[in-house]
């Protein structure tokens, strides 16, 4: 017995919706794979920042990501995140993916308290990050009075 709405042109119905349970699986599927690679790619940057290891942090980013830090700049990054205390947790907000483009927003949890993180990745790899929130500014204000290492 079938449930629902049948018209005389209604043999092709069945399989269409074979398909398109198929279909809303595979997108599923894919979105939970995108969510948790981006997951762990956000917990590798930040424990990254927080150990300040630029060798890994090379081996993480893009060539565009690389071209625009250096490492003295990647070690004030890495003072700032320290400033936070231990990373506690994530929650993503949002994520888009686009071929090999990948787009998050997260907030993080931290001893000192909550940042917001947006994060792109491309072909896996980081292209580019911003940590915003008012314990950042509070983290920027006290490296700066600490001036360069």
């Amino acid at each position: 017995m079938m449930l629902g709405i049948t018209s005389p042109n209604s043999s092709r119905r069945p399989a269409l919706l074979v398909l398109t349970g198929a279909l809303l699986l595979l997108f599923t599927t894919v979105g939970c794979s995108a969510k948790q690679e981006s997951d762990a790619r956000v917990d590798r940057l930040i424990a990254v920042l927080q150990t300040g290891d630029w060798s890994e942090m090379q081996a993480l980013s893009g060539s565009q990501l690389l071209a625009d830090i250096d490492v003295d700049r990647f070690r004030v990054f890495s003072r700032i995140v320290q400033k936070l205390g231990p990373y506690q947790d994530r929650t993503m907000h949002s994520i888009n993916v686009v071929n090999n483009r990948t787009e998050a927003s997260y907030s993080l949890d931290f001893e000192a308290g909550d940042v917001s993180l947006d994060v792109v990745f491309v072909n896996g790899k980081l292209e580019g990050f911003d940590l915003t929130g008012s314990i950042i500014d509070e983290a920027i204000a006290e490296v700066d009075r600490e001036g360069p290492l």
